[in-house]
This record gives C-alpha cells, structure tokens and sequence, in this order.
C-alpha cells in the first residue's frame, strides 16, 4: 500500500494521494534517482487504480484488513512479551535478547 497509506481513510483518496504524490516529487530533499522511480511507479500503478476504482477499492480493504490483523497480532505478543519480562521470565529475557539483536543490524528510512 506504499507511499501514502494514510490517504486511503479519506472521503477523497485518489485526490489525496496525487496530492501527495506532487508533494513528495516536489520535495528538494528526494534525491533525483528515487524521483525517476516514483514517477515510474506511480506511471505502472495509476492508470490501472483510475480505470478499476470500484474493484482497487475492495482490494485495498482487504490489504488493510490484513494488515491491521498483522498488527494487531505484533502489539498483542509486545504486550505479552513485556508482561513476561516484568515478571522475569527467562524465556522473555532471552526473546528479548534476540529481537535486539535483530534489530541493531536494522535501519528506518
């Protein structure tokens, strides 16, 4: 559902997300290559999403829906994890232990 997840819980999401697709390409930090390809990306996807509302529209429902499952699932075991290790379960401190390590080899962009 990248880039511009959050304009699809508008009334007016493909006004919305054009919007921002001008905005970001407009955007003097993006670096001329990443430009090329969004404006190639969005050249593959948009045509096929103007033509197919009705039909893009129940397929990104059901992306969403599953992916608010995902995450509902994710912050369900944090939660569980948490409570393990605030009552010092071995088992939690070692899962602990190996998401860090996963994680200090990651990066957000």
């Amino acid at each position: 559902m990248d880039p511009f997840t959050g304009c699809f819980i508008t009334p007016i999401p493909a006004t919305l997300a054009l919007l921002r697709l001008a905005l970001h390409l407009l955007d003097s930090d993006i670096h001329s290559d990443e430009r090329d390809a969004l404006i190639t990306l969005a050249g593959e996807r948009l045509p096929d999403w103007i033509q197919h509302r009705e039909k893009k529209a129940e397929e990104l429902k059901n992306i969403w829906n599953s992916e608010r499952l995902a995450w509902d699932s994710y912050y369900a075991a944090l939660d569980k994890l948490e409570k393990a290790l605030s009552n010092h379960n071995p088992e939690a401190v070692s899962t602990a232990g190996l998401f860090k390590d996963i994680l200090k080899n990651c990066r957000i962009a």
